[in-house]
């Protein structure tokens, strides 16, 4: 055994005792520990540590109305590949299988044989701006607002490459010899001084 691997055997066996230390002195003292014994898990499965839940985003109720976006040339290219490449993989083969045949295959097509499937993605887009002209006509102001509101919020995210996060910078916390102090971005406020808050 190399030196490197004694030294990490003996901190990790340090570890476990001080660990063993610990419980033994929270157990002693309950008005120490946080949480109660019941509450560690006791086995080392993390199918038993339960997950915080994730909040569903809240989906916008969709007008039943609304023309469907355009498809693009490879939604055209797979719809009409897909039962051959099908046939050709054999019955055994998965979605995904058959959806990586045919992206292999839509980047080796050249460009001339592109071009039909091209063409029915622009006749698709030219429909779609026929619906949308046509839907937009129909829909009432408020609609109007908020279909701009989203057109807007697309546009904004496009510029900034940015899902809804907040660009502003935020203030940085530095510290020397034991003092942290924040540090706010060209504002009049005082910065704050944390040392006071540790013993």
């Amino acid at each position: 055994m190399t030196s490197q691997k004694r030294k990490l055997l003996e901190t990790y066996r340090a570890l476990a005792e001080n660990y063993t230390t610990l419980a033994n002195i929270l157990e002693a003292s309950p008005d120490l520990a946080l949480t109660t014994t019941t509450d560690i898990p006791t086995t080392s499965s993390s199918s038993s540590i339960a997950k915080p839940k994730r909040k569903k985003a809240k989906t916008k109720q969709q007008n039943s109305n609304k023309p469907k976006r355009p498809s693009s040339a490879y939604i055209f290219f797979t719809q009409a590949q897909t039962e051959a490449v099908k046939e050709e993989l054999g019955e055994s083969c998965s979605m995904r299988m058959v959806f990586t045949e045919l992206a292999k295959r839509w980047k080796e097509l050249s460009p001339k044989q592109k071009e039909p499937y091209n063409r029915m993605a622009r006749e698709s887009s030219q429909q779609y701006m026929r619906e949308l002209d046509e839907y937009s006509q129909h829909i009432d102001d408020d609609e109007i607002d908020e279909l701009e509101h989203d057109e807007s919020s697309q546009q904004d995210t496009k510029a900034t490459g940015m899902k809804g996060k907040d660009t502003t910078r935020k203030p940085m916390a530095t510290t020397t010899r034991g003092r942290t102090n924040i540090i706010e971005d060209s504002s009049d406020e005082e910065t704050t001084d944390l040392s006071d808050l540790s013993d």
